[in-house]
């Protein structure tokens, strides 16, 4: 999945039906002409005051040219803030995002962890963190190059971020290593489904130019406990995984 940047903000179009829009089929009669030509010449301001529910014939010249220019500035106003928000959402969503696996990124999943722990701590409930590596990863690296190496990163991005259930969380942690977050699922629960992704990726290999590029998988889980932080979290998952502990409490 890519982040795209939102396009501008476009005027809509008037469509057929609206004040002064016939359809091209339809015969116009001399009254809907005349209808038509006392609505082009009749001032917009008035439409934009009425919106407001002030009648035009009560206010002053003077007052009223203010009066729209202010309505007009709080239109533009308006339309900058529509596009101002739209740039913050992309803006954000941009910098919690792997720019490769196109999954959150180091900080992002960090956050999330934090947030977990602290809905573990009210609801005194279950949690389990899991790592996967991608063993071979710097073996294709050498072999085949940065481009494959990265590519097999998007590989197993796509694979996780389609393959998760409802309310886990899935990231990058760094290079070939993948964090999920599963709040809510007793140690059995988690093992079953870690194994089940490892199992995943490892069944569906890169195809590159007719080359299949298969995955090796390792992985480690950590049973998660109400008042612990995420650092303590991740460095006891990391432990379990660089010593091949498998499950760690």
């Amino acid at each position: 999945m890519k982040v795209e940047e939102p396009p501008p903000i476009s005027p809509v179009a008037p469509k057929v039906g609206e004040r002064g829009v016939v359809p091209s089929n339809s015969p116009q009669t001399s009254k809907d002409r005349e209808q038509d030509e006392a609505q082009s010449r009749r001032d917009p301001t008035q439409d934009i005051a009425s919106l407001h529910g002030v009648d035009e014939a009560d206010i002053e010249p003077d007052l009223r040219r203010v009066f729209i220019a202010l309505l007009e500035e709080v239109a533009h106003l308006r339309e900058n803030l529509e596009r101002n928000q739209k740039r913050v959402e992309f803006l954000t969503e941009l910098a919690d995002r792997d720019p490769i696996s196109s999954l959150l990124n180091r900080r992002a999943f960090i956050r999330e962890l934090t947030h977990g722990l602290t809905l573990l701590s009210n609801d005194d409930g279950h949690g389990c963190l899991a790592l996967l590596r991608v063993e071979n990863l710097s073996e294709i690296h050498q072999a085949r190059g940065l481009a494959i190496g990265d590519a097999i990163v998007e590989h197993v991005g796509e694979l996780l971020g389609n393959n998760m259930r409802l309310g886990d969380i899935v990231g990058r942690v760094e290079g070939a290593v993948f964090g999920l977050i599963m709040v809510g699922r007793n140690v059995a629960s988690a093992q079953e489904e870690t194994q089940a992704i490892a199992a995943s990726l490892e069944s569906h290999p890169l195809f590159h130019q007719s080359i299949e590029i298969p995955l090796s998988i390792k992985w480690a889980l950590h049973i998660l406990t109400p008042g612990e932080d995420a650092a303590e979290a991740m460095a006891a998952v990391d432990h379990a995984l660089r010593h091949d502990d498998g499950i760690h409490e």
